[in-house]
C-alpha cells in the first residue's frame, strides 16, 4: 500500500521530499519520526540514528505508541521529524508539548501540515492549518519558529488530486491482472505524465502564493 500510494500521490510526495532535502543538513541526531506511518524519511538521515514511533502496529514502527505519550526520557533526541501527523491529533498542544520534552536544549523540530486536502482516514481527520495557526501553536509551546516555508500550491494540489483520480482509473481497468502485480501496468502507463505535471507544478504554483498546498515548519527548543 505504502508502495502504491507514493505512485498515486507522486506529485506530493516528490514535493514533501524536495522540502525536506533542503532541511536535511540542519538535523542532527538521534531523530524521532513521530507519527512515522511507512518512514519515507528514514533513507536521506543515514547514518543518524532514527527512531520510528506510530500508532499503528501494522506498519512496523520501531515503538507502538501515541503521540502524545511518547515512552522516552526528556531531552534524548537532537531532532523530531513530525510530518502530516497534527492534522489527524484531535489535541495537538499536547502532541508538540511531548515533542518539546523529548527534544534536547536547542534541539530541531521539523513539521509539515495540510493546508488543502480532502478528507483521509477518517473518522481521525480533525484540521486543516494556515502558517500562523502553526506557529502559534508552536510558540505556546515553547518553540522558537526559525522557518515557515509552502510546500507546492493551487497547481500541484490539482495536478496531484486529478493524478490520483487517473492513477485508480488505470488501476481498475487492468482488472484482468492480479492485484499483487498490477503496479507493473498503472505504474509505467501513469508516472511519466504525473513528472511532467510535478515539474509543471514547479513552475505555476509561485503565481499564486496565497494558495499553499502544505507549510513547513523549522522550529527549535
Amino acid at each position: 500500500m505504502a508502495e502504491l500510494n507514493y505512485f498515486k500521490f507522486y506529485i506530493g510526495k516528490k514535493l514533501f521530499a524536495r522540502r525536506f532535502r533542503a532541511v536535511l543538513r540542519q538535523l542532527g541526531g538521534p531523530v524521532l519520526d513521530i507519527g512515522a506511518g511507512a518512514a519515507p524519511f528514514r533513507k536521506f538521515l543515514q547514518p543518524l540514528r532514527v527512531v520510528t514511533v506510530d500508532v499503528d502496529p501494522r506498519l512496523r514502527p520501531d515503538i507502538a505508541a501515541s503521540v502524545i505519550r511518547a515512552p522516552f526520557r526528556a531531552g534524548v533526541f537532537a531532532s523530531v521529524i513530525c510530518t502530516e501527523v497534527l492534522e489527524h491529533v484531535a489535541e495537538p498542544g499536547p502532541c508538540l508539548k511531548e515533542i518539546h520534552r523529548t527534544l534536547k536544549p536547542g534541539g530541531l523540530l521539523y513539521l509539515t501540515a495540510p493546508m488543502m486536502w480532502p478528507l483521509h482516514y477518517e473518522p481521525h481527520d480533525f484540521y486543516r492549518y494556515t502558517r500562523y495557526g502553526l506557529e502559534y501553536m508552536l510558540k505556546k509551546e515553547g518553540f522558537h519558529v526559525l522557518e515557515t516555508v509552502p510546500v507546492g500550491g493551487l497547481f500541484s494540489f490539482i495536478f496531484m488530486r486529478l493524478g490520483e483520480k487517473l492513477f485508480n482509473l488505470v488501476h481498475k481497468i487492468a482488472f484482468f491482472i492480479p492485484k499483487s502485480l498490477r503496479r507493473f501496468w498503472t505504474v509505467p502507463l501513469t508516472l511519466p505524465l504525473f513528472h511532467v505535471l510535478y515539474l509543471l507544478s514547479l513552475v505555476l504554483d509561485p503565481l499564486m502564493k496565497k494558495d499553499v498546498f502544505a507549510w513547513s515548519v523549522l522550529a527549535q527548543k
